[in-house]
């Protein structure tokens, strides 16, 4: 409840949270991620599959690329999987959106969304994969 109080009083602050889904194949409750004061991220492979591990829900708003993503480790870099790699992407593209409340940043990311899946918001991709300028 304490957790949940804060992500409710940062969003009324301004804050703009996004989260991983999670990397735990469920189905179910797991904040940060099922905060509706929380945008949630889950991950999709270069031929735009949900990441097999990735937590599914009606929380899930949008996808991004997390599978397969080469980031910078101790021994220099390598490839790396999970929901935590979709969120800095997402993030990105939130902030290059100009939006400047949850609200709209999530209506402008629906707009740039590529559904994938079923028609319309799903429990696997949320809105679809979301895509920017040159993406």
């Amino acid at each position: 409840v304490v957790f949940a109080d804060l992500l409710s009083q940062a969003t009324r602050q301004g804050a703009i949270l996004i989260a991983a889904a999670g990397n735990q194949s469920r189905k179910g409750e797991a904040l940060p991620a099922t905060s509706p004061h929380v945008i949630a991220v889950t991950a999709v492979d270069a031929a735009l599959r949900r990441y097999r591990s990735a937590n599914r829900g009606t929380h899930i708003e949008f996808a991004a690329p997390g599978v397969d993503i080469y980031v910078a480790k101790d021994s220099g870099g390598g490839y790396a999987t999970g929901t935590s790699y979709a969120a800095p992407i997402l993030s990105g593209l939130a902030l290059r959106s100009g939006a400047s409340t949850l609200s709209e940043v999530r209506r402008r990311l629906q707009q740039q969304s590529r559904d994938l899946g079923p028609p319309g918001r799903d429990s696997d991709y949320g809105w679809g994969l979301v895509q920017g300028i040159g993406c």
